[in-house]
């Protein structure tokens, strides 16, 4: 089986980045900006944890 099609077997179907989670990226970039930070440093991050915020899903699950 090929990589990508072992990892849809494995994870399921991907979360989409929407418009949605467009937005809150821009709100979690205004949060770690005004804490000082650079969210340019950390962008896959950023969008990874906004996708996560739009799908409602948290890290204790």
């Amino acid at each position: 089986m090929a990589v990508p099609q072992h990892a849809e077997a494995a994870f399921g179907d991907p979360l989409p980045y929407d418009a949605e989670a467009a937005r809150m990226f821009g709100q979690i970039c205004a949060v770690v900006y005004t804490q000082g930070r650079q969210p340019r440093n950390r962008t896959a991050d950023l969008m990874i944890a906004a996708t996560a915020a739009r799908s409602e899903l948290s890290r204790d699950l």
